[in-house]
């Protein structure tokens, strides 16, 4: 077609242009040639791997070819590059639907992404209110069970460093907490016969992981 000659003369002198390579694909698969369209359309991909419309088109073509598990696959991947790319609306022109198997994957995909910060977070409240716990019995600190209650938590450590309780308070002003925060670590340090300025480290990121088990575990 003459569209296609168009496209023929753009590629030969930008033989890199992604868009020439969409839109020629595009025509293909308009007009049926849909193993020309594979090409261009796999071709666009290469050039520009974060395009949505081409995984979604090259998925159509698929879809044509009756190849409908590599076609779900492109369609995921428009979506995991573009989750806003609106692929339910274009169902009517597909010859399988898709929108099953489409929000099954989105599903177990967004399942597989958040599973590891919940489990994260898990282990560190376990490291944490132990080393607590631990920190708690080794200064003869009663109630140190209150360590695995987060809230409670923080009134635990005012009673290892013998602060009062008020100064829970203390530590919800902002910028302030900063220094009761590092006040109270420098007593929990002492309070195991550490050295004061361990307690400075509570502030230093990454480091400051490690303070809780060491008080807790060290002789």
């Amino acid at each position: 077609t003459l569209a296609i000659d168009d496209y023929d003369k753009a590629i030969q002198l930008e033989p890199l242009s992604a868009e020439a390579h969409f839109n020629r694909g595009m025509v293909y698969n308009d007009v049926g040639e849909f193993d020309l369209a594979l090409e261009d359309l796999t071709k666009t991909i290469g050039l520009a791997p974060d395009s949505a419309v081409a995984y979604y088109l090259r998925g159509v073509v698929y879809d044509h070819q009756g190849r409908y598990n590599v076609a779900l696959k492109d369609f995921s991947k428009a979506i995991e590059i573009d989750p806003s790319f609106a692929i339910e609306n274009n169902y009517d022109s597909l010859n399988y639907n898709y929108k099953d198997s489409l929000n099954l994957t989105t599903i177990e995909t967004t399942e597989e992404q958040g599973w590891w910060p919940i489990i994260a977070l898990i282990v560190f409240w376990i490291y944490w209110s132990f080393s607590l716990q631990t920190i708690a019995k080794k200064t003869n600190t009663k109630y140190g069970w209150i360590a695995w209650i987060p809230p409670l938590s923080i009134y635990l450590m005012c009673e290892i460093a013998r602060k009062p309780w008020w100064w829970i308070f203390l530590l919800l002003i902002p910028l302030v907490f900063i220094v009761f925060w590092i006040i109270i670590w420098m007593e929990i340090a002492k309070a195991r016969g550490k050295p004061y300025w361990i307690g400075i480290l509570i502030i230093v990121p990454y480091l400051n992981l490690l303070i809780p088990g060491y008080l807790a575990f060290s002789k």
